[in-house]
């Protein structure tokens, strides 16, 4: 733990718990910054824990891990599933059965390519469905990752945590109003730009993602049982938005969402010039020596 000056009530405040996103975050390409890892390990040694918190499957940032080992619980899938950090579920939240259906029925009706990310407990990691092809970005996504795929029938509709499409700008936008226009309230909906390695594909392709009521990354947080009151976290996306706004102590990288800069209490430099160090470094110099 670490004690920060609270201005607005000029009384020493803990962090207990620093939340970091990966993508356009900690990450540098695929890889932890050295310096960001340097700088959460001094806040492990100063008794504050790191919990990891992204838009990627438990699968595809379990190799971060080996690069944090003092990191012990991981949030992934946008906030729909929370895991130690050798995969054992702590926290789910699941489409109901008939709902996954409909989004996805609906997706593919408007032309998309329905990805449905799994309950790893299930034995997959992503359904797919309908005959529009993958966007190339989720095609060079699957190929770098070992993904368990099954394209057809959905043979496990209790086990969706997120559904969702991939590609341009206005046909996510107009599959996001589809969704809304015919799940209302049963579902979560957003969709931003993908943050994508430079060589991956041509166009910037967007991800629209598909969820359970009141599924993101600050309700998985508390839903772990950490204090609202005691959380400093990074993140520069709009998955991060509630997690910004909501946290103490939150910063985005310069190189973020406008929304995310917007919603955070201080915007740091941007992640190849060292947000999560930086972001670390303010926090220290704020506790009293």
């Amino acid at each position: 733990m670490i004690l920060l000056w609270d201005t607005m009530g000029d009384v020493l405040a803990p962090v207990t718990t620093f939340v970091t996103d990966l993508d356009g975050t900690l990450l540098v390409g695929n890889e932890p910054c050295p310096d960001a890892v340097k700088a959460l390990e001094q806040l492990v040694d100063c008794g504050v824990e790191v919990i990891v918190a992204t838009g990627r499957a438990f699968s595809e940032c379990s190799f971060v891990l080996e690069a944090l080992p003092f990191v012990e619980r991981v949030i992934s899938a946008g906030g729909a599933y929370a895991t130690d950090r050798h995969g054992h579920a702590l926290y789910k939240s699941l489409m109901l059965p008939e709902v996954s259906e409909q989004v996805s029925r609906t997706l593919v009706a408007d032309g998309q390519a329905s990805i449905l990310l799994k309950d790893p407990a299930c034995g997959l990691d992503y359904v797919v469905q309908g005959d529009a092809p993958l966007d190339p970005a989720t095609s060079w996504w699957f190929r770098i990752h070992d993904i368990r795929m099954h394209h057809g029938p959905d043979p496990h509709p209790e086990s969706t945590l997120r559904a969702g499409a991939v590609g341009p700008a206005s046909d996510m936008a107009r599959s996001a109003d589809v969704i809304r226009s015919v799940m209302g309230s049963q579902v979560h909906v957003q969709h931003w730009g993908a943050l994508i390695e430079a060589n991956a594909v041509v166009d910037r392709p967007h991800l629209l993602e598909i969820f359970a009521p009141d599924t993101d990354k600050w309700t998985a947080v508390l839903a772990l049982g950490v204090d609202p009151d005691q959380i400093a976290t990074v993140g520069d996306g709009h998955n991060d938005l509630r997690m910004l706004s909501c946290a103490p102590w939150s910063f985005a990288p310069e190189d973020g969402d406008s929304e995310a800069k917007a919603r955070a209490k201080c915007v740091v430099s941007g992640h190849r010039s060292g947000a999560v160090a930086e972001a670390v470094a303010r926090l220290l110099d704020g506790a009293p020596s």
